[in-house]
Order: structure tokens, then C-alpha cells, then sequence
């Protein structure tokens, strides 16, 4: 039976179909794969899609974009109102206390809720799967931004069901980009970070995932929905703005209809420059008439450019931070959104992260509703399960453990090796090279209280383990390890001697 797996984004969308152990991403009737979501009015009917945002182009005002972001939400403060309304289309108002499309097309306008502009892009979407999964086609997975309210999880769910499918669960974005991978499903004795990074259309969000033995944590979470791709497709526009001024010495800043197609071939120059190092961007009668070409080199864009890249990053910067890990401890990256293609992107995560596989062999639109997809098949298998049985309580670490490294001069290192909630039983191990000769080498370990920085009077001291006669670049390799019981052993292997050090801690009666 078919399942699958669907990724409702607030610029495109996508939908994995699962069968006989076989993931494919859906194309529609022009063999597109993915689909914009937008809505459009011509009067007699609706076009959803690319037709959609090709009208939107001649009649902005009958045309409904930026669903997603609307859904679920009530009354918006003016502020937020007014960003809102300049990246919608059509006008936007508030309709008992929640926002509205009000979408003009001749003489006529109707007033289209986000829940109901949903409904018709999933629909589409239902049409297009079931040219692969057949007519029966129901059971799928649902992902959602994880920065989502339940009030937003609960709408477009709903919306899904009322479309015809059946949702089987509703999982994070993040979630199904790691199923996407498989990572932690293969190897169930998987202990590793991964960071995914998502550069979306409107916005752009990084979460910090452990997996620990085929479960996954979430470590923290960013989201910035004021940059996005459409950003850099802006500074495009402004650099074709000035080119045809220089040109032709004509300001079109005022003519909006030449703007958005301007907007559409700085989009697709964008896209271009993914793969080619120049793109030429040409619009027929763009302004009195006069027809504009301009070609653009990936130089020349990354260097206009250069700060959103920096913004860009900068949402990771403060990931790490707040969930105070080091690059060096990120093992895996996973791109997500079409916008990640850009290779300056991918450039600036291969210096951040040299330790790090980045994770590319998935198209990064796509990998969402393959992961979901995957997700759909996985509960599917166990659907004679009643999952009610099988809760359980998994035993976690209350506190995070550090180890502190002293040598004779006192000159010390400390690091966070294990962080708090993670899943018991566990074995954990952790290198480092001995930077100097020395006689003696103390390694400390502590218990970090939770919610603090671990300076000394947040620390609790529970192991000491002392090495003698260490030899510069000596690799000291410390394990821990907690079994069932919560007993923790602690070793300590200088590898150039082959001498190691060893300590039991019992758990407390």
C-alpha cells in the first residue's frame, strides 16, 4: 500500500510517495517536482501552482501566496501586519479577528482564509501523488515547522484530513530531514550531532539534534522569518535596478509591474548561478517598451550579497551558543530548502565545520517529503501495534558532565563531554593530544548543574583520575560509560603508553 509524505512550505511545496519499499517525489503534468503555493483567481477558474505565480506576475491582486505563514494565526499587531502585507500578493485584511486574503479578479473579490487556500495547494498535491500511490492513496505524514504553535499544527492537519488524506502524524521538519538520511534508524548504536539548516524562501531556521541510540533530542532551535531566500533575490532586483538606470538613465523603482519581473528573473539568475559562475538576466519590455539584459557573475552576487550570507549564518552562531556546543561537535549537516543549493552557503558551513559530513545527496527541497514519506511507511508497518502499550519512561541524566584537564603549571581545559538528558544507558568517548612533556596530568570530572555556565560553583566534583609520566602529543582518551542501574565507569587510556586508569561510581541509594 502507498503512503505519503508531505512538505507544505510557505513558498513550495512537495510530496514523497512511498511504495513497495520505494520513495519518489512527486512531479506533476509538466514534470515539475515541486509546487508553488499559490493560488490563483481568473474569474472563471482557480489555478494553483506555477500558473498561480506566473499570474501573479500580471494580476498580483488575484493571486493568494504566503499561506503557510498565515495559518493558525489570530489577530496580528499592525507591525507585524504591515511586514505580513508586503510579502502577500493580494491584499490581506483581518476577518473576525483573523487574517484574510481578500482576492480581486475583474470586477469581483472574494475573502479566502489561509485554512482554505491550504485546502486547494493539498489538494493539487492529492491529484498529483495519486498518479503514483492510485486512487486508494490516504495515509500520510504531515511535517510542520518545529517553532509551530499547536493552534498551527492542529489547522493544517485539518486541512489535510478535509483534502482526503489521512494523516498518520505530524512531525517536526527537522525530524523528517534526518529520516530522510536514515540517521539513526541503521545504526541503532548512533551517537552523533547533526545540525539542520533550513534557508527557505521567507525565512531561515537551524535546529541542533542529537541522536542517541536511534532516538532523537532536540538541543535548540533558531528561526529568522525576516530573511529567506527572497532576500537575496531582492538585492538582485536592486542590482538590476541600477544596471538599467545606468543604461538607459530611467528610474523604475515606482513601476511595480516591472519590478515583480524583475523579481522573477532575479530568481531564476539566482538559481542559475548555483551551478554556473555567470547568468544572463533578460526582460522583454520591461519598462516604456524597452527591452533589458544584464548579465550577472557569482562574484559580483556574492559580493553584494556578503551581509545576508553573514545574517544567514549568524542564526547558527547563536545556536551553538545557546546550546553551548562547539563545531567540533557537530558531526553531520543537513541542508534543507532550495536556497541552500548557493555555494557560498555551502562554502561558509565546509570552513565552519571541517570536521563535519555535509549531507548532500538528497535535492534539499526535496528531502522533507522523502523523510516524512519514510516516517509514513515506518508507522504504516506497525499499524497492528497499539502504540498505547508500548510508553515508557526513559531514564535520563539530570546533569550535564564535564571534564577538566590540569598538567603541573596548573594551565587547565574543561568541556561539556555529555550533556543532560541524555538517554541511560550510554558510553561516551572522548580525545585529546598532550600539548607538552609532562610527569603528571589530572583529569577532573564534574556534574554541571542544570541551566548553568559551569563556572566553579556551579560544578560538583564526582571522579579524579591522575596519569603519570605523559609524553608530549600522547592521545588520552577518557570513556565513560552508564549502565541500566546508573553506575557510572569512568577510564582514562594514555594510547602511547597503553596504561589506562579506571574508577567505578555507584548511583546514589
Amino acid at each position: 500500500m502507498a503512503v505519503a509524505g508531505i512538505h507544505f512550505g510557505n513558498t513550495n511545496c512537495c510530496i514523497a510517495v512511498c511504495k513497495d519499499n520505494r520513495t519518489e517525489v512527486v512531479s506533476n503534468e509538466t514534470g515539475e517536482r515541486v509546487l508553488p503555493a499559490c493560488v490563483g483567481y481568473t474569474g472563471e477558474e482557480k489555478v494553483i501552482g506555477f500558473p498561480a505565480r506566473n499570474l501573479s506576475t500580471r494580476c498580483p491582486q488575484s493571486v493568494i501566496n504566503n499561506i503557510k505563514f498565515l495559518i493558525g494565526r489570530s489577530h496580528l499587531e499592525e507591525t507585524f501586519r504591515e511586514k505580513v502585507g508586503k510579502r502577500c500578493s493580494c491584499k490581506m485584511v483581518i476577518q473576525n479577528d483573523c487574517p484574510c486574503f481578500e482576492v480581486s479578479f475583474g470586477e469581483s473579490s472574494v475573502f479566502v482564509s489561509p485554512t482554505e487556500a491550504s485546502q486547494f495547494v493539498l489538494t493539487k498535491l492529492l491529484e498529483n501523488a495519486e498518479a503514483i500511490g492510485g486512487a486508494d492513496l490516504e495515509d500520510s505524514v504531515l511535517t510542520v515547522p518545529i517553532w509551530f504553535t499547536e493552534k498551527q499544527r492542529i489547522e493544517l492537519s485539518e486541512a489535510c484530513e478535509s483534502t482526503g488524506f489521512n494523516v498518520l502524524r505530524v512531525i517536526s521538519e527537522p525530524a523528517a530531514a534526518l529520516l530522510a538520511y536514515g540517521l539513526g534508524q541503521e545504526d541503532s548504536y548512533e551517537n552523533s550531532m547533526v545540525l539542520v539548516f533550513r534557508l527557505g524562501g521567507t525565512s531561515v531556521d537551524a535546529t541542533l539534534v542529537e541522536i542517541n541510540s536511534g532516538m532523537y533530542r532536540v538541543i535548540a532551535s533558531k528561526v529568522n522569518q525576516d530573511l529567506g531566500g527572497d532576500s537575496y533575490d531582492e538585492v538582485l532586483v536592486k542590482l538590476l535596478m541600477k544596471e538599467f538606470y545606468r543604461k538607459f538613465k530611467l528610474d523604475i523603482e515606482d513601476n511595480k509591474k516591472a519590478l515583480r519581473k524583475l523579481k522573477v528573473t532575479a530568481e531564476q539568475c539566482k538559481c542559475a548561478l548555483s551551478n554556473m559562475n555567470n547568468s544572463m538576466c533578460s526582460v522583454d519590455s520591461l519598462h516604456d517598451g524597452i527591452d533589458f539584459s544584464c548579465q550577472v557573475t557569482r562574484a559580483k552576487f556574492e559580493s553584494h550579497c556578503a551581509e545576508l550570507f553573514a545574517r544567514s549564518f549568524e542564526i547558527v552562531t547563536d545556536l551553538l551558543k545557546e546550546g553551548e556546543i562547539l563545531p567540533s561537535d557537530i558531526s553531520k549537516v543537513i541542508f534543507v530548502g532550495g536556497s541552500t543549493r548557493m555555494p557560498k552557503i555551502r562554502q561558509i558551513f565546509s570552513e565552519k565545520f571541517p570536521n563535519a559530513e555535509l549531507l548532500l545527496s538528497i535535492k534539499p527541497e526535496e528531502v522533507i517529503a522523502i523523510g516524512a514519506a519514510k516516517q509514513a511507511e515506518i508507522i504504516l508497518g506497525k499499524e497492528e501495534i497499539d502504540f498505547a502499550d508500548l510508553t515508557c519512561p526513559i531514564n535520563c541524566i539530570s546533569k550535564s558532565l564535564a571534564l577538566e584537564v590540569l598538567n603541573e603549571e596548573q594551565i587547565s581545559s574543561f568541556e561539556i563531554i555529555i550533556r543532560k538528558y541524555t538517554p541511560a544507558p550510554f558510553r561516551k568517548r572522548h580525545s585529546f593530544e598532550s600539548l607538552s612533556d609532562h610527569t603528571k596530568l589530572s583529569l577532573r570530572f564534574y556534574e554541571i548543574n542544570p541551566g548553568k555556565d559551569g563556572s566553579s560553583n556551579d560544578r560538583h566534583l564526582i571522579a579524579k583520575v591522575v596519569l603519570n609520566d605523559v609524553k608530549k602529543g600522547s592521545k588520552i582518551t577518557s570513556t565513560l560509560e552508564m549502565t541500566r542501574d546508573c553506575s557510572l565507569h569512568i577510564s582514562v587510556t594514555d594510547e602511547e603508553q597503553k596504561r589506562t586508569e579506571s574508577i567505578n561510581i555507584e548511583p546514589a541509594s
